[in-house]
């Protein structure tokens, strides 16, 4: 029997009289990867703005795992398993990579406290496996501003993983990268997934085709679609709210 990690019941988001999110009930389960997908404006990083708490919900409830976390602080929302990765990657610049990933270890504390507190050999065993998952094993010791756009979200998504969350929440983790730093991302995010519940927002459909079981499509803040990616992309609105009458496959 599968068990809901995470749900959305009537959710609501209005901002300055725009309706954003529009009455979405939206659920994922325990161990699942989720893509969600969707035009620009349909909602998708607002709701990930919701579920984090960065914004509280105007109606509606967000349960994770049974209880209502809507309108909680971010710092309580982090505690209890969530953790997020935005679309520019957020690493700090003139620390090094192995710097950044013991505040990913201790990230519900302030950066201070984090870069004080004594880094255990179990922390660094651990920071080292993660970052070789993350293939920046080799550039621990080297100042984040060093890396390129692709390893820098690189060292985002090992800071949120570093964070051990239940499920993690990625805001288009391929932009700006190479076609072989976005291959290489597709396998790391079906690595990282099972342990824990996973959404990944995105746009390229190549890369979601890599990594997705089963896709969500949203078009202005409700779902219009959900299934399997064959079931998707044979999906008539969906071609024509989303790629303009055409279908996600005809893409070569």
């Amino acid at each position: 029997m599968t068990t809901r990690i995470l749900e959305t019941h009537g959710l609501v988001n209005i901002v300055s009289g725009h309706t954003i999110i529009d009455h979405l009930d939206f659920d994922i389960e325990e161990g699942e990867l989720r893509v969600l997908v969707g035009p620009n404006g349909a909602g998708k990083t607002t709701l990930i703005d919701l579920i984090t708490g960065r914004f509280p919900p105007t109606a509606g409830q967000i349960l994770f795992r049974g209880q209502n976390i809507a309108g909680w602080p971010r710092h309580r929302i982090y505690g209890i398993g969530i953790s997020r990765k935005f679309q520019v990657p957020t690493v700090y610049e003139n620390l090094t990579v192995f710097e950044n990933m013991a505040i990913g270890l201790r990230g519900h504390r302030r950066a201070f406290s984090s870069l004080v507190f004594r880094v255990t050999s179990e922390h660094a065993a651990q920071i080292e496996r993660i970052l070789a998952q993350v293939n920046l094993l080799a550039r621990a010791a080297d100042e984040a501003h060093t890396l390129s756009h692709g390893e820098k979200q690189w060292l985002e998504i090992g800071m949120v993983v570093a964070s051990e969350p239940r499920l993690m929440l990625l805001d288009e983790p391929t932009t700006g990268m190479t076609r072989d730093e976005t291959n290489t991302t597709a396998k790391l995010i079906k690595e990282i997934a099972g342990a824990r519940s996973v959404m990944v927002v995105e746009h390229d459909m190549s890369f979601v085709r890599q990594i997705a079981n089963k896709i969500t499509v949203l078009h202005q803040g409700q779902k219009l679609a959900e299934g399997s990616v064959r079931e998707v992309e044979n999906n008539l609105k969906v071609a024509e709210v989303y790629l303009g009458r055409e279908k996600i496959s005809a893409a070569p």
